[in-house]
């Protein structure tokens, strides 16, 4: 599934306006095929790369040091003061230890590690999916649903043995262009959705389980338009994980295996899925 990039350098926009227009050039940084951070180059003075970075909890600035390749992170709380920041410290480059010693208490700058960096990567994202309609879930929560799956000595055993059933072999999209895969994924992700919320009534929540991963409560009801990352914290179509979208109770849902196996269950989820089913999606057998 892929990231909207216009979306996500959206919020970079205005940074990048007023950079370019005092002697900056900028080019947006892609990581795992998502917008993550902007990198900033002055036209006087290419030896000096900078990198800004919007996360939720305010944006991170990289300012090199002394030393060949030494660079420190910290936070900034307003955005605003960058472009100032970034032209006293190419003004004044001569002494870069001491100059960062200066910036850091003339722009209130906050160091961090990159472990805290790290961190608060994906945290901006969080919050962005759970406008979606994604709750991810608690401990207890978390807990009690894998006890509940894990009843017996197989944890998959109890949603395979769940009736009626249809499963689909997806291998061979893995050997088809990424272009009609991306396409065909969409096409499964929104028709899923759609089946979804024939069924799933609108104060209700579907699990999204991925042992390997967080796990949500997904509100299917809540606003989710696209088959983009921007608005699905995990994938429906997946071919590295086992992942299962399953109605609280059990009784119906879809799973899709790290053996690419697709599976729905369930009679009413069934019967909401195979009406109008994606073209392509048809055209696989299916047992």
């Amino acid at each position: 599934m892929r990231w909207d990039p216009d979306a996500r350098e959206a919020k970079y926009a205005a940074l990048r306006k007023v950079l370019n227009g005092n002697g900056f050039t900028t080019n947006v940084n892609v990581e795992w095929n998502r917008v993550d951070s902007m990198s900033i180059r002055h036209s006087a003075s290419n030896s000096f790369v900078f990198c800004v970075a919007a996360r939720d909890r305010g944006w991170y600035i990289h300012l090199p040091r002394a030393g060949i390749g030494s660079q420190r992170i910290y936070r900034i709380s307003d955005p605003v003061l960058i472009p100032a920041l970034l032209s006293r410290f190419i003004v004044e480059r001569g002494n870069t230890e001491n100059l960062t010693e200066t910036i850091e208490t003339e722009y209130q700058l906050e160091a961090v590690s990159y472990a805290v960096w790290s961190k608060d990567e994906w945290g901006e994202q969080k919050v962005c999916w759970r406008g979606f309609g994604w709750r991810e879930l608690s401990d207890a929560e978390y807990q009690s649903v894998k006890s509940k799956l894990r009843q017996r000595d197989d944890r998959d055993k109890l949603l395979q043995t769940l009736s009626p059933c249809v499963t689909w072999d997806l291998r061979g999209l893995l050997e088809r262009s990424s272009e009609f895969r991306d396409d065909l994924e969409s096409a499964i992700t929104m028709h899923s959705l759609r089946s979804f919320q024939a069924v799933v009534p609108k104060d209700k929540e579907v699990y999204v389980l991925d042992w390997q991963h967080p796990c949500y409560g997904l509100n299917v009801h809540k606003g989710i338009q696209r088959a983009m990352r921007d608005e699905w914290a995990r994938e429906i179509i997946s071919f590295y994980d086992d992942v299962e979208f399953v109605s609280q109770d059990f009784d119906f849902g879809l799973t899709c295996s790290r053996n690419s196996r697709f599976r729905i269950f369930g009679g009413s989820f069934i019967e909401a899925f195979v009406r109008d089913m994606p073209a392509d999606l048809m055209s696989i057998d299916a047992n």
